[in-house]
């Protein structure tokens, strides 16, 4: 079946959960910090948990038909 949708190598949650440790183990405090602001109101749970939701969402996209589909080269047609 050529137009299947082949399941995700990785779950949403397991995608979530690493960048829960990224957070946790490797983002520089400076950086931390911006993103308290951006995305927890200051806030560092709240921040974490939506970085972690954020990267679940964008891995979850990755499952739909259209992001699976093989992209042909594009070749630009020349006038003669």
């Amino acid at each position: 079946m050529r137009d299947a949708v082949e399941p995700s190598p990785r779950p949403p949650a397991h995608v979530a959960a690493c960048a829960g440790e990224l957070w946790d183990r490797y983002l520089a405090r400076p950086v931390r910090d911006r993103l308290v602001e951006a995305l927890g109101a200051g806030d560092a749970d709240t921040a974490r948990r939506n970085a972690m939701f954020y990267a679940a969402l964008h891995d979850l996209g990755k499952a739909s038909a259209c992001f699976q589909r093989p992209v042909r080269p594009h070749t630009a047609s020349t006038p003669a």
